[in-house]
């Protein structure tokens, strides 16, 4: 059954109990003895692909949702990616997971997870880190999380925000916790809690949890290491190069800043 003005598109019988449609003199898709229509192509929305099968439709174990998600994936992968330019960079690296706009955008390494608007942004050959919550283990341009097998964690909008180079080992649950962080090394920090470390930028092996905890603030951020502080807003005033300082206990030492 085709049209008189366009020959080549219609219905057409294609196969047992099968209807195809075609356009263009191609196969456009097809109800199947089943009742079930596959789709040849993308599924688009004002001519914007928003559901596909990575590796034109090759790859049957990933799924991309959104406009340019696993736009890149050139092999199975089993990969998902859920929100416009999520996963978008990702060739041949396999079992990442990004729901969100640019979750996951230039990681090519693998496996990571990302949930949240840009979460894992500039994760590039980086993997095994988890990233929950918007702009979460974003990173940047210029300074990108390469780690392999790095297992950094980032739970809470902007946790770990500014991770860099070879980072590995960090664990950030909270809003903002480690949020300045740029340590490029094997030597974690450990902030659980709202604005944990928030201010803590080059310092290393530090452990706070609680709200406020070793906050610090923006004007003098904490570059000093071995520092731990258990409680809401213990060492809620550290920076610059302070070191070795234990706080156990609500605000406990908050008197404390550079020493």
């Amino acid at each position: 059954l085709s049209f008189n003005s366009d020959t080549t598109t219609g219905l057409y019988y294609y196969g047992a109990h099968e209807i195809g449609f075609a356009t263009n003199g191609a196969l456009a898709g097809y109800f199947d003895a089943s009742g079930d229509f596959d789709i040849v192509g993308k599924y688009e929305i004002g001519n914007t692909a928003v559901l596909m099968l990575p590796n034109s439709n090759a790859d049957t174990t990933s799924i991309a949702v959104g406009e340019s998600a696993l736009a890149s994936q050139s092999a199975t992968g089993y990969n998902t990616g859920v929100g416009d330019l999520a996963l978008n960079a990702i060739t041949t690296g396999t079992e990442s997971t990004a729901v969100g706009y640019e979750a996951l955008y230039k990681a090519t390494g693998s496996p990571n997870e990302a949930l949240g608007y840009q979460a894992g942004e500039y994760v590039t050959t980086g993997s095994d880190n988890l990233a929950i919550g918007a702009a979460a283990m974003a990173s940047i341009s210029a300074h990108p999380l390469t780690a392999v097998n790095a297992g950094n964690i980032a739970i809470g909008d902007n946790a770990l925000t500014a991770i860099t180079g070879a980072a590995a080992g960090n664990v950030a649950i909270g809003y903002n916790a480690l949020t300045s962080s740029t340590v490029n090394s094997t030597n974690p920090n450990t902030g659980v809690g709202t604005y944990a470390l928030a201010y803590a930028s080059t310092g290393t092996n530090n452990t706070a949890i609680g709200n406020l905890a070793m906050e610090g603030n923006s004007a003098h951020e904490l570059t000093g290491d071995y520092n731990t502080a258990i409680g809401d807003s213990a060492l809620t005033a550290i920076t610059t190069a302070a070191d070795d300082n234990t706080a156990l206990g609500y605000k406990a030492g908050t008197a404390v800043t550079s020493g």
